[in-house]
């Protein structure tokens, strides 16, 4: 069996915040690999589209902290990003996740930016939209997020631009 310290099997006390603190530094650990970790080690499809990603990420970083945070910590994005860094499951489904459902956790950037991969589903709350064929890109920006669909038609997500940003 495991010999675990006994500490490890102690919760924190109720009115301490030990474990919000903790939550907190996790958040902050894993949008750290998303802005850091090595290109190299992203798919070499997605390498070029994630390193001009990474500048809008940091200026709303500046921003916007806080909000960057709270989508990071969605469940969606949140075990992608622990699966990606612990090199469990397909990276290249793994990436393609984290980045879309950020943007539809995010509803902009301050700068418009193309994420031009296919995508079969997207995961908006409690539900997933599946597309067949799969949609060939997205834009997100200022002005909120769109989708391109075959033959070069926009689809957009009205009911996300009114939406309140994280």
């Amino acid at each position: 069996m495991f010999d675990l310290p006994q500490s490890f099997l102690i919760l924190p006390n109720p009115k301490s915040n030990a474990f919000s603190k903790t939550l907190r530094k996790t958040h902050l650990l894993f949008l750290r690999y998303l802005l850091q970790s090595p290109i190299s080690a992203i798919p070499k499809q997605y390498q070029a589209s994630i390193a001009q990603l990474r500048p809008s990420l940091a200026t709303l970083v500046k921003q916007a902290p806080e909000r960057l945070l709270k989508a990071i910590a969605t469940q969606d994005i949140f075990s992608a990003l622990i699966m990606l860094r612990n090199g469990q499951s397909d990276p290249n489904i793994l990436w393609n996740q984290v980045i879309v459902n950020l943007f539809f956790q995010l509803k902009t950037l301050p700068e418009d930016f193309l994420w031009l991969h296919p995508i079969s589903q997207i995961i908006l709350d409690d539900d997933v939209l599946k597309f067949d064929p799969p949609i060939q890109g997205l834009s997100i920006g200022p002005l909120g997020i769109s989708g391109q669909i075959e033959k070069g038609n926009i689809l957009s997500w009205e009911g996300y631009k009114d939406m309140e940003p994280l």
